[in-house]
């Protein structure tokens, strides 16, 4: 156990007695750590007129520094791990939920098959939350799109595939009727598109990259859609299209995976709203040797399920 071990248990329990008894270790020890560290930093880091002790603005500071540390040792022992036993060891993978629902499962039995002793992490969430995962460390890599606004840090971003956004109805929805009853992704005019504009809508989250592409798309066709739910997983999102309480957007690649005969993809045929899909990680921290295989396996995947949406 080492110091910083010391430091956060008197900030978690804001006593130094209970973290002294957390720690298997007597009291006065505890508290000579704790003038010492103060001492050696020349700022004190808890208020001591409070109960429990709290933590002050220097505290605060001293404790983000702390976890960071620690979290740095802790990669760096991996990556010892990784480079002693290539095949083996772990990758750390950051993704939106519903890519990792939809595309990975697929993709993790193609590589666990080659190299069954390599362990996957998964995290999971939108993709602000993916950038601060890259940003301290957290990941070896996430799957994101491009363009992105990541900012503050140095990105390599490596190619996948390339997807898009397709327009999702029920097949229980009637307007249907009046369009061409077709299997896979079908073609539709702008102005077919608009038949549906006084439906309710079921769209996404302010906050992910899909959002203004979409909002864009509608205005220049014309359509105030009337939004009944927002939500920032797609897969809710198709459950309630496939109900019928609304239509939607959903992805290619989403599309092309789900097997649910009840709903009904579309392209409309105007300026396509695409993105690339990349592996990005930090200039500054290049991929270990198990990383580079899954995103290499990734890649592969993508090039042989989405043909010319993907290259080598």
């Amino acid at each position: 156990m080492n110091n910083y071990d010391y430091f956060l248990a008197i900030a978690e329990t804001g006593n130094i007695s209970r973290a002294a008894e957390k720690l298997y270790v007597s009291q006065p020890s505890l508290s000579k750590y704790l003038r010492r560290l103060e001492n050696e930093l020349g700022i004190e880091l808890f208020d001591r007129s409070s109960y429990p002790l709290k933590l002050t603005e220097a505290g605060e500071l001293y404790r983000s520094y702390v976890r960071e540390e620690i979290l740095r040792g802790k990669n760096l022992r991996r990556s010892f791990a990784n480079l002693k036993a290539p095949d083996r060891g772990e990758v750390r993978v950051g993704l939106t939920p519903w890519r990792s629902a939809s595309l990975l499962p697929e993709i993790l039995s193609v590589f666990w098959r080659a190299w069954p002793n390599i362990r996957v992490s998964l995290e999971e969430g939108p993709h602000q939350h993916l950038a601060s995962l890259i940003e301290h460390d957290r990941v070896d890599f996430a799957l994101t799109h491009l363009p992105n606004q990541y900012q503050g840090f140095t990105c390599t971003h490596e190619f996948l595939m390339t997807d898009a956004a397709v327009f999702a109805v029920s097949r229980s929805n009637p307007i249907l009727a009046a369009l061409p009853d077709e299997k896979g992704i079908s073609h539709i005019s702008e102005e077919q598109f608009t038949l549906f504009q006084n439906e309710p809508f079921v769209m996404f989250q302010e906050s992910q990259n899909i959002y203004e592409m979409l909002y864009s798309f509608l205005e220049n066709a014309g359509v105030l859609p009337g939004v009944r739910l927002v939500t920032p997983n797609i897969h809710t999102a198709m459950n309630f299209v496939r109900q019928n309480q609304g239509v939607g957007f959903a992805t290619t690649s989403y599309a092309e995976a789900c097997e649910d005969e009840n709903l009904r993809f579309f392209f409309v045929d105007s300026e396509p709203m695409k993105w690339d899909v990349v592996a990005t990680y930090k200039k500054s921290r290049p991929l270990s040797s198990q990383a580079r295989l899954l995103v290499d396996c990734i890649r592969a995947c993508c090039l042989e399920k989405f043909g010319g949406r993907a290259r080598a």
